[in-house]
């Protein structure tokens, strides 16, 4: 499919192991852990399975936002002054069913569509799990935003 392998592994294990693991996506893994979890992922990506005794979901929830913070263009272009003048106009935008929303999905590339939705549905989970994760919506878009955005400067 279009969406990296290492995206829908890394999504899959949080789902079976981590998905109610309070701060999950907001307690970081060890950067030396993530780092070297990306490079044995890296080595055989398609043989590569977690050991559930080596690979903490903290880290596993590490590498994917290492992973879209690091891709060479933004899983989604909206940069933040378009998002806030996005938002001034939040009452518009529920109005015409968020069609300008919409069009920029529709102009995305395939993979980065697919991705993004992958991405989203996961986060919807992780949010119905909240009483236990503590990971609100509003907790998930301030970790996720500067990863699917890609706000660091220079990129």
């Amino acid at each position: 499919g279009w969406v990296p392998l290492l995206v829908r592994i890394c999504i899959d294990e949080i789902e079976h192991r981590g998905i109610k693991l309070e701060g999950i996506y907001r307690v970081s893994g060890k950067m030396q852990n993530v780092t070297q979890l990306v490079h044995e992922i890296e080595k055989d990506e398609d043989a590569f399975r977690f050991d559930p005794e080596r690979h903490d979901p903290y880290t596993i929830a590490g590498v994917l936002k290492l992973y879209l913070r690091q891709l060479p263009t933004p899983l989604f272009n909206f940069p933040l002054q378009e998002r806030v003048i996005f938002s001034k106009n939040l009452e518009e935008h529920l109005q015409n069913g968020f069609s300008v929303l919409s069009k920029k999905i529709r102009k995305l590339p395939p993979a980065h569509q697919a991705t993004l939705k992958l991405v989203c549905e996961h986060l919807f989970r992780v949010s119905q799990h909240s009483d236990e994760n503590k990971m609100t919506s509003s907790n998930l878009g301030l970790v996720f935003a500067p990863a699917i955005f890609s706000e660091e400067t220079g990129t």
